[in-house]
């Protein structure tokens, strides 16, 4: 569905930007060889920056009483809940989404706190950067759920990093039906604000369809699982192990303008209509113009007229009454060669 682009894909500091843009061809590709990148020292996993998302923070909680599932030779590994409040009261969160406080200002510093997120945010910023700076964690992995029919969606909110598109590389290798969402659209312009952007390589896990407030086992136990994988990808990384030569990778890239939003009544008065059960849940299926995606209440249909794009978040329950998808488009990105640097 729609087109195909195809993208470099470049590490993620300036001064290995600078080396790669120096020694790379027009494809993205590099002339001069893999990029050599530090080993990553310290990872944190992450569960309830959504407070009413049950895998990410039951899986924490368990890996707590069970921390040999985090062992591994070449770093070491911590468990956090990021919102403990929101986590107490089984709610998305408190006062604000902890997932959009995590914006620099031009003096690299965040918001002045108001509020309980924002109060939370600083506390993570201080315990697991300051966000920018070499002290900063080097691996967050932050676990989500979504009500849509997403399944395994690798998110990825900077695919200049390397290391990370390797890694999420390596789950759509392994995991039937995994799939790549990239947060910034074409033109880069929506601000890095996620908790996981603290660390240098930032990277999430959303799985569903899972009501909120509730859990699944099978869903459990796919996060485990790939957690797990993701640990032993850097503990193999770390350790000379795995060899990562240039490759290509599909991913699904959010569009400038991505929300699609539901059909609502004069001078807000509610919800005109849903979506239509012929879009309800086929997240990651092409659509085209002329298909059906909301029903009304009075029974008409409305369909849809833009380019080929391919829904994701269809439904979501957290961005009621406002969002119905979002539209996304699929892409191949190239990724370089990445070994680790043993100088």
């Amino acid at each position: 569905a729609g087109h195909t682009a195809t993208s470099g894909v470049f590490i993620g500091t300036e001064q290995q930007r600078a080396s790669m843009a120096s020694s790379s061809s027009s494809d993205g590709s590099s002339r001069d060889g893999p990029v050599a990148l530090a080993a990553v020292q310290r990872v944190h996993l992450l569960g309830g920056t959504h407070g009413n998302e049950l895998t990410g923070v039951c899986l924490v909680q368990h890996y707590g009483r069970e921390p040999h599932f985090l062992a591994r030779s070449s770093f070491t590994a911590e468990v956090l809940l990021s919102n403990e409040e929101a986590v107490k009261r089984c709610v998305r969160f408190v006062d604000r989404d902890l997932n959009r406080c995590f914006k620099l200002d031009e003096r690299g510093n965040l918001a002045e706190p108001t509020d309980y997120e924002q109060q939370r945010a600083v506390e993570l910023n201080n315990l697991l950067g300051p966000k920018g700076t070499d002290a900063a964690t080097d691996l967050i992995i932050d676990l989500h759920n979504t009500t849509s029919a997403a399944g395994v969606m690798i998110i990825v909110s900077n695919t200049e990093d390397a290391f990370v598109m390797h890694l999420a590389a390596r789950i759509v290798d392994r995991v039937p039906g995994a799939r790549i969402w990239l947060v910034q659209g074409p033109d880069g312009h929506l601000p890095i604000q996620n908790v996981g952007s603290i660390a240098k390589h930032d990277i999430a896990l959303e799985l569903g369809p899972q009501a909120h407030g509730t859990l699944q086992a099978a869903l459990f136990d796919s996060a485990h699982a790939i957690v797990q994988l993701m640990l032993d990808f850097v503990d193999e990384f770390n350790r000379g192990v795995v060899v990562l030569p240039a490759r290509d990778v599909q991913a699904f890239r959010r569009q400038t303008n991505a929300a699609v939003h539901f059909p609502h009544m004069p001078n807000n008065g509610g919800l005109a209509g849903t979506v239509h059960p012929d879009l309800q849940f086929r997240d990651w299926e092409p659509l085209s113009a002329g298909q059906p995606i909301f029903k009304l209440f009075n029974g008409e249909v409305i369909k849809y007229d833009g380019p080929d794009v391919v829904p994701v978040f269809i439904n979501e329950a957290a961005y009621y009454p406002n969002d119905a998808f979002y539209k996304c488009t699929p892409e191949t990105l190239h990724i370089p060669s990445i070994v680790l640097d043993t100088e």
